[in-house]
């Protein structure tokens, strides 16, 4: 089997799609990887896999800010580099994540004669409005629909995601494949020491305001089973964001408990993931993507991948996910019910983060959930054959 993995930003930058990438190098002879470089590459990736950037490097935000013709451009490359590579490799299965890249192939596919498997698979719904109109991403948004005559196996993060795509009428293959972290990456991290004076927590991901840490800085100049909290933020946050948030910290006197991070590659996450106790993995209902996020949002699973319990937003969605797990605990955000849940956590943690170690290895992989697209794939080769 060849495949080709096409994705308009560095697959880096999205773990569940460097899962995706490893265990297609399990059952293929070739996987090329075109995407735009936003970032340095530090993963290790297998042999057989072939990185292939598209258009010069740049940061994600001077992509934003790049002018209409610098990112026409870049589009253009992008779609002729695809063509080329289908031309030379004649892949067997072509991956195609998001709605750009899905755009990108609809231009190509118009130019070339060779047949293949196309998969699309959607990280993030494309909400109404949040694309300049005639944009790049605004015709990837509006043609999205009408690709689904011609996509054989689509796939998705989160099921309470499917209205918002035309499955009633679509013939293809349909896949859930939550975004859990992997087994083969997880389990090369030895766990780290963690102070026993500390009660550190965590949060990693886009840094804003709907992640509850704001409100967090209301409990931390409490102590938790005689613990001092402490709270690492892991991330890229504006220089804006950060001074406001520290000054609002100031208020508090809690300013020298919270550690902005910083950027950390996905390569060696894990290792400072794990030297925490607990993750925040609030998503505030503010859009499809957070409201939906309940197995699509893979920093709660990294967390359990590490050993640590997690708090969680209390609404009706998240619920339905993570109230069966011992380790997930509910917050409404108020003082009062932040420090409950802390307070229980600090009470039984050890007793909770095996638990949460033990559904990781046995139950929450992306091994276990992406085998039957695997199996899927396999049998169409024979087909094929």
């Amino acid at each position: 089997m060849k495949v080709i993995v096409c994705i308009y930003f560095h697959p880096e930058a999205y773990p569940p799609t460097l899962n995706a990438i490893e265990e297609l190098s399990t059952i293929a002879e070739k996987v090329n990887v075109i995407y735009r470089p936003h970032l340095s590459s530090t993963w290790q990736y297998a042999a057989n896999v072939v990185l292939i950037p598209s258009g010069k490097e740049m940061s994600a935000n001077q992509q934003e800010q790049a002018s209409i013709l610098i990112k026409v451009g870049l589009f253009i490359h992008f779609c002729k580099m695809l063509w080329k590579y289908i031309h030379i490799k004649k892949p067997d299965v072509i991956l195609l994540y998001d709605p750009i890249p899905l755009l990108a192939y609809r231009m190509v596919r118009y130019f070339t004669r060779h047949k293949a498997l196309i998969w699309y698979h959607n990280h993030d719904v494309v909400e109404p409005n949040t694309n300049r109109k005639y944009s790049i991403g605004w015709w990837a948004a509006m043609l999205e629909p009408k690709a689904f005559q011609w996509i054989n196996l689509f796939s998705l993060p989160s099921k309470e995601r499917e209205p918002y795509f035309p499955l009633v009428t679509y013939k293809g293959a349909y896949f859930f494949t939550p975004n859990l972290p992997a087994l083969q990456f997880y389990n090369r991290f030895v766990p780290q020491p963690k102070p026993a004076d500390e009660l550190r927590l965590v949060y990693q991901g886009s840094i804003n305001a709907e992640h509850g840490l704001e409100e967090l800085l209301a409990v931390l100049p409490y102590s938790v089973a005689g613990k001092i909290l402490k709270l690492h933020v892991i991330g890229n946050a504006s220089d804006t964001y950060r001074k406001a948030f520290l000054k609002q910290a100031a208020v508090y006197k809690v300013q020298h408990q919270v550690i902005f991070e910083g950027y950390i590659p996905y390569s060696i996450l894990p290792r400072y993931t794990g030297s925490n106790h607990i993750g925040i993995g609030i998503n505030k209902p503010q859009g499809i993507i957070y409201q939906t996020g309940g197995t699509a949002s893979n920093k709660i699973y990294e967390y359990v991948a590490c050993g640590l319990p997690i708090l969680y937003y209390d609404i009706s969605h998240y619920q339905a996910y993570l109230e069966q797990y011992q380790w997930a605990f509910a917050t409404d955000l108020t003082k009062e019910s932040l420090l409950s849940c802390l307070t229980t956590i600090a009470d039984r943690y050890e007793e909770i983060a095996q638990r949460a170690k033990t559904d990781f290895q046995e139950r929450l992989n992306y091994e276990r959930g992406f085998n039957p697209i695997l199996v899927y794939l396999k049998a169409k080769m024979k087909e094929r054959i």
